[in-house]
């Protein structure tokens, strides 16, 4: 399973060299919450902070697309300005992948 993650991971968090950077804009964001369990007591789960992730739309030949991270983008607050490339396969423009722009 962690082998698995790792492939996962590896292979959404590269841009192969034939993909296009495409222009994209920011649509919404998800709200997350992160729960995670505590141990050693009856509480149950605790809270950790929330993080939003973008949704984002793009066009390619006149068709437009909606990208969500495979790999998290995890942002502390909404923000539409923040800048993220996507970059898309023209042969399969629904393959797309995100670089985050400092």
């Amino acid at each position: 399973m962690i082998f698995s993650a790792i492939i996962y991971g590896t292979y959404y968090s590269s841009i192969p060299k034939d993909f296009i950077k495409v222009e994209n804009e920011i649509l919404y964001f998800e709200e997350r919450i992160r729960w995670e369990s505590e141990t050693g007591g009856n509480t149950g789960h605790i809270s950790m902070p929330t993080w939003y992730e973008p949704i984002i739309s793009y066009n390619y030949l006149d068709i437009k697309y909606m990208y969500k991270a495979k790999i998290n983008i995890s942002l502390d607050a909404p923000d539409f300005n923040k800048s993220i490339e996507i970059f898309i396969s023209p042969k399969n423009p629904e393959d797309a992948r995100h670089k985050l722009s400092k």
